[in-house]
């Protein structure tokens, strides 16, 4: 998204949802309230300028401020004798003459950070008939209608580019008249020029409805510091400097290095398209890696967006335009493939620039994949796209005034609990050759062993996860409330292009739903409340908003309830935004009681970029385990935790005492825990050094120190795979890194998340989803072995002895084969053959060969393909030692990796992997996260045992959101420990 633009088109959405039917607005005085109609720009026309600067390129005619595009602007004569002074002014013909004109809204010049904006003014109108000519609008009658001033607001301050709205006793009027009387420039100071990028009026209806009471002006000594369960601790507009076009993404790569992630993909032909990272100890330390931003496409992402699938599928804007090319995109997202260390993200693209002959463009995301840590990038395929037509001037899909935008902006989140994808992404409702009206937010899923792939994902539509990622329906997700348990729109609600009206229409008739509270929102997981919270950008644009924040308990679910805002101790437009836990100021993820939400664009005062310092509040916090008792940590196979010998270092064990593998958890009441042995010692690693966030980093145990994040664990449940519940057995995660307490035999260490096996994984040594989850038990003393009273009785050889007449142990049976030798007919056991698959990746449906080699001839192998088992059938070497098996993908064959397992006695289990995608994207079936199987944690609990089911439930949130008037509100919690 093009900052430039989106605020002017985010200030556009605010001026249109006052002209809707439920905009409603004061006009002027009294007990009077109105609510505007926004009028037709395309029937206004121009008729005269006081002056015109004719060296500003295409810019500075008068008629350029009703075309509709906000980056071209009117602007006055300044260079050398041909400068004309104040005062400024132009006229516009309103295309008819109306009875009740109540508001005209003039939209700066969105360059130069609004050189030349309005100071003082006024607005006159006029129905003499002889305003509508140039030549006789200076013999037409005009009457004042408002005056005023607009102040200066900061030098290079995006509040110089938001919409000016002024509302006037509603007359009579067919012309209108707009005089400036003195400018700003963009850096604040007094000005001769005057422009404007856009002119709009609207009609005034009498309503009895009041508009909502302005909040009341912070002051030194009285300030909210946030309603509900939300309270801004500080404002801070120092430490985050450095804003693009995207959300800074942060994310840690294999090797324990801090990194994030900012693109922009601006229109102009030589305006910036780069892909940037960041390099750095945290979010604080941050600075350019310039090898990644100049290796690649990094530094100039054109072709790349070109030649992507959706920039194959783009048309250039007809004629002259602002679009340089046919498509940009932005990298928004990083994850790091725990098979590989490959990284992946999705991308937002913006295409078919001016599709219905306007100022926009088609959105869409497609998934990147990078094989050397972000050196080179490739674009394999599309993710989420629109249920419509993306198609330029698709009549036939658009038929009636309005279109669908396409899906775009996604903020993806990892939620390893589930083993999916989420990725929360908007929409917007365009009204054809004018602006977008309405925003809407979707929400879609995929399996993280898809790894993004093309058919993995599926959307959230009417309560159920079926829809395909590519061109499935999506539901319209909102908070919940009494009136609307579900949290999405009724489908008979949704927007449908054959409704006739405008936007602004249908939403006033209820035909589609207005701007979703959550649109583009990021979320994160509180392990302090024990529940995903969310930030939205909020509905009303003018910058003045509080930040609101909503929250769920269970993703599969997807309903989201308010748990609060920020009062005015914040306000803002907040255009991207992210969340990071203020103890390591990495991880974006998991966060605990105290936590930061960065801003770039839109933020309070109007500043580019800034950060607020959060806390949330609760009676009861989510405490999972029972500090109390004393606990054994396994994993699936059954290996526990234990201090190794040299009494420092953790290893993994099947037999622990209490002294070596005894742990009790800590609560540091901020969501986090500290794990101590029976000896105070605290389980940790080494936050001294990037290493200690690296994958497979060792684990020890030092003297406690309550403020090191190296020995701070969050506790991650794992959830049902269908219903979202909470399981027994869970994940320990470190706060320095962000990776998983994983024991893997003898070993133990720190793992990147899974939730899927991958045996031939080479960066890591943990490749099983049961090395990191783990079940916590009660430690118990082990029962006293019972002394040995088994005598030998007399005249009967003692029991290390042989028997009469028996062969010594150490010396074989007559006619046996000794010990070490295989016995008569029994094969030789011979390595793993060779096995090599014809295609990395097949459709459902499809054909794949298999090969293998290297098979003594006469041979049996059977051939399985797993994760769920499928028997291809058993199959004979031929005199080669090969044997080729030709097997057709079920079309039902869940999508994903795969794994073909081929076995023998004669020889070690041999393997191969490849990935299935959906064959007709339009009904995928993706991969499932594995539930526990056999291997894995005993999942039921022994009596009184367990870990709790949940945070704070949503019902008992949808209460609490009626009661949040305040600070002090705290909500109840039902917990569930371990005894």
């Amino acid at each position: 998204m093009k900052y430039r633009a989106r605020w002017g088109t985010a200030c556009a959405m605010f001026t249109a949802a006052l002209v809707s039917a439920a905009g409603i607005t004061p006009a002027y005085a009294g007990d009077v309230y109105y609510k505007y109609m926004l009028m037709d720009q395309k029937q206004m026309a121009a008729i005269k300028a006081d002056s015109t600067a004719n060296n500003e390129g295409k810019n500075g005619p008068i008629e350029l401020v009703l075309d509709n595009d906000r980056d071209s602007y009117w602007h006055t004569a300044y260079s050398g004798s041909g400068k004309d002074p104040l005062p400024h002014y132009f006229v516009i013909d309103l295309g008819t003459k109306v009875e009740n004109l109540g508001q005209v809204t003039l939209t700066p010049r969105q360059s130069s950070n609004g050189s030349g904006r309005i100071g003082k003014y006024v607005i006159e109108t006029s129905v003499d008939n002889k305003c509508l000519a140039e030549s006789t609008v200076e013999q037409a009658e005009f009457t004042e209608a408002a005056h005023g001033e607009k102040a200066s607001g900061k030098a290079y301050d995006s509040a110089n580019l938001v919409d000016f709205s002024i509302n006037f006793a509603p007359r009579e009027a067919r012309c209108v008249k707009v005089i400036y009387q003195s400018t700003w420039g963009g850096d604040a100071s007094a000005e001769e020029v005057a422009t404007l990028a856009e002119f709009n009026a609207a009609t005034a209806v009498k309503t009895d409805t009041p508009p909502a009471p302005e909040p009341p002006a912070p002051t030194p000594d009285v300030k909210n510091k946030g309603t509900g369960i939300i309270t801004v601790e500080s404002h801070d507009t120092t430490t985050w400097k450095n804003p693009s076009d995207t959300p800074a993404w942060p994310f840690i790569d294999k090797d324990g290095q801090f990194r994030y992630l900012h693109a922009a993909a601006l229109y102009g032909a030589d305006q910036p398209r780069h892909w940037q990272f960041f390099s750095g100890p945290d979010m604080d330390n941050m600075v350019p890696d310039q090898e990644l931003n100049n290796s690649g496409t990094n530094p100039d992402t054109t072709r790349l967006c070109n030649i992507s699938p959706t920039g194959k599928e783009s048309t250039m804007a007809p004629g002259k335009s602002r679009y340089s090319q046919k498509n940009f995109c932005d990298l928004i997202n990083i994850w790091v493939d725990p098979d590989t260390g490959d990284w992946y993200g999705l991308v937002h693209n913006e295409f078919t620039p001016q599709p219905f002959d306007d100022g926009l463009h088609y959105d869409s995301i497609d998934y990147a994949v990078s094989h050397d840590q972000g050196k080179s990038w490739e674009i394999p395929g599309h993710a989420i796209t629109s249920p419509y037509s993306t198609v330029r001037g698709d009549e036939a899909a658009f038929p009636g005034n309005t279109y669908y935008y396409g899906d775009g902006d996604p903020r993806l989140y990892v939620d390893y609990r589930s083993g999916y994808f989420y990725a929360f992404y908007g929409s917007r409702i365009v009204n054809k050759r004018g602006t977008w009206i309405t925003f809407h937010e979707h929400v879609a899923r995929a399996p993280i062993s898809g790894k993004m792939k093309t058919g993995t994902w599926q959307k959230w539509y009417n309560g159920k996860w079926e829809e395909p990622g590519i061109k499935g329906k999506e539901s319209n997700i909102i908070p919940v409330t009494e009136d609307n348990p579900t949290g999405y729109t009724p489908i008979d609600k949704e927007y449908n292009p054959k409704n006739p009206g405008t936007a602004q229409e249908q939403v006033s008739k209820g035909l589609m739903p207005g701007t979703s509270p959550l649109f583009v929102m990021d979320i994160t997981y509180n392990a302090y409340l024990g529940m995903y919270i969310g930030q939205p950008q909020h509905k009303d644009q003018s910058g003045k908003a509080s930040q609101e924040y909503y929250a769920t308990d269970n993703l599969a679910t997807q309903k989201w309830v308010k748990i609060g805002d920020t009062g005015d101790a914040y306000q803002s437009a907040s255009w991207y935004r992210w969340f990071l836990d203020t103890a390591n100021k990495t991880n974006t993820t998991i966060v605990g009681k105290n936590f930061r939400a960065y801003c770039s664009f839109g933020c309070m005062d109007g500043n580019y970029s800034d950060l607020i310092n959060l806390s949330v509040a609760a009676d009861e916090p989510y405490e999972p385990v029972d500090a109390s008792k004393i606990y054994t940590i396994a994993n699936g196979q059954g290996a526990m935790l234990m201090i190794g010998e040299d009494g420092t270092s953790v290893v993994g064990g099947t037999k622990v005492t209490k002294t070596n593998g005894a742990w009790t958890f800590k609560y540091r009441d901020d969501g986090s825990y500290l794990i101590l042995s029976q000896d105070g010692k605290a389980l940790g690693v080494d936050s001294t050094k990037q290493e200690g966030r690296a994958w497979d980093a060792s684990l020890m145990v030092a003297d406690l120190d309550d403020t090191n994040v190296g020995q701070q664990w969050f506790i991650m449940p794992t959830t049902e795979l269908i219903t979202g519940d909470v399981q027994d057995s869970l994940r320990l995660i470190n706060r320095y890194s962000g990776l998983a307490l994983a024991i893997n035999g003898e070993a133990a260490g720190t793992a990147p998340q899974r939730t899927w096996d991958h045996e031939d994984a080479t960066v890591t040594k943990y490749t099983a989803e049961g090395h990191q989850v783990l079940a916590l038990e009660e430690y118990t003393e082990p029962a006293p072995e019972k002394p040995d009273t088994d005598q030998p009785k007399p005249d009967q050889p003692k029991p290390d002895q042989p028997k009469p007449d028996q062969p010594k142990p150490d010396q074989p049976k007559p006619d046996q084969p000794k010990p070490d030798q295989p016995k008569p007919d029994q094969p030789i056991v011979d390595k793993a053959p060779d096995v090599k698959i014809s295609k990395e990746t097949v459709a459902q449906g499809d054909s794949l060969i298999i090969t293998i080699a290297g098979v003594k001839p006469g041979t049996e192998a059977e051939v399985v393909v797993h994760s769920d088992p499928v028997k291809v059938g058993s199959f004979i070497a031929n005199e080669k030692g090969m044997i080729e098996v030709t097997w057709s993908v079920p079309e039902n064959f869940a999508p994903g990796t795969h794994t073909v397992h081929v076995n023998s006695p004669a020889f070690d289990t041999a393997k191969a992997t490849f990935t299935v995608i959906a064959q007709d994207v339009k009904q995928p079936t993706p991969p499932q996260p594995k539930q526990p199987q056999s291997g894995k944690p005993d999942v039921q609990p022994k009596s009184g045992q367990g870990l709790a089911k949940t945070g704070v439930a949503v019902p008992g949130l949808l209460m609490a959101s009626t009661l949040l008037v305040g600070c002090g509100i705290v909500l109840h919690r039902r917990n569930k420990r371990y005894v």
